[in-house]
């Protein structure tokens, strides 16, 4: 909408609905990027059934594991004014029995029969999950070939760092409440690396101020986007995307961050989480 004002009707210029979810962002967004993709979740109720058809006239492999809860809806509002978004995101609708089991199996038959290079456990994990939900994630994945990239946060992300995963990645607010206190966005980087299992990769994105990552052996790279768009949700799920494709392409560390920082302002030109602008891809080669 032009502007957001608390307190009053507003009347926006323009709505839209999209399927979403961090794993499906990423999807999205790695599927205009030319990579072949396929997404697994739990949806239940009108909302589920709705993003099931949603995906599947957009082209978007989806493996839908049925729930019992209502799937949730968020709500991002741009006031095109100020470049901001106002975010309401309810809290994510909890497991019932046997609903992680069945989301295990579903997981487990997808990347045995698509042989990914990478597989992405995005967002938050909903009530119900096992407190080992990375690690046997993890652990699944690698006993096919692929390797393992993980963007959430809290007490599962505090446990990726302690596993086997390849790569993580989390914002600049995730980074300080796991490392605490650091003088830079570097300075986070290398604390959450120092941590990191069996060195991991370690992505940390401070949005404008671009993108720091650490690789074992390697020294500490920098990526600052070129261009600032006024959406952005989705931008760092299309961070993720774009940097999963340019390592499975076979770029190198600093290659591969600058693609990412390309996709995350591919998707901050357009509304709606893990579109991009396919203007704004002329870097992307």
């Amino acid at each position: 909408m032009n502007a957001l004002t608390p307190g009053v009707v507003h009347r926006p210029r323009a709505v839209l609905r999209l399927a979403g979810g961090k794993g499906i962002n990423v999807a999205r967004a790695a599927g205009q990027l030319r990579a072949a993709v396929a997404a697994v979740g739990v949806v239940g109720g009108g909302a589920g059934r709705w993003i099931v058809d949603s995906l599947r006239a957009e082209g978007i492999a989806f493996t839908a594991v049925p729930g019992t809860a209502e799937t949730r809806t968020c709500v991002s509002i741009v006031d095109v004014a100020d470049r901001s978004s106002t975010d309401v995101y309810p809290a994510a609708s909890s497991l019932g029995a046997g609903e992680w089991a069945a989301l295990e199996e579903a997981i487990t038959k997808l990347v045995a029969r698509r042989g990914p290079r990478w597989v992405s456990v995005s967002g938050a994990f909903p009530t119900g999950a096992p407190d080992d939900a990375v690690e046997r994630l993890t652990g699944l994945a690698h006993g096919f070939g692929a390797k393992v990239a993980v963007d959430t946060h809290g007490a599962m992300l505090e446990r990726a760092l302690r596993s086997n995963v390849d790569l993580i990645k989390v914002n600049q607010l995730e980074a300080a409440g796991l490392a605490g206190e650091a003088d830079s966005t570097a300075g986070l980087c290398h604390a959450l690396a120092a941590r990191a299992g069996r060195g991991a990769q370690v992505v940390v994105t401070a949005g404008v101020d671009g993108a720091y990552t650490l690789s074992p052996g390697e020294p500490m790279c920098h990526v600052a986007p070129s261009v600032r768009g006024v959406y952005p949700v989705g931008s760092g799920d299309s961070f993720l995307a774009g940097l999963m494709v340019a390592l499975s392409a076979g770029r190198d560390t600093g290659e591969a961050l600058r693609l990412a920082t390309v996709a995350a302002a591919a998707n901050s030109r357009v509304p709606g989480a893990g579109r991009l602008d396919a203007s704004a891809l002329a870097d992307w080669q």
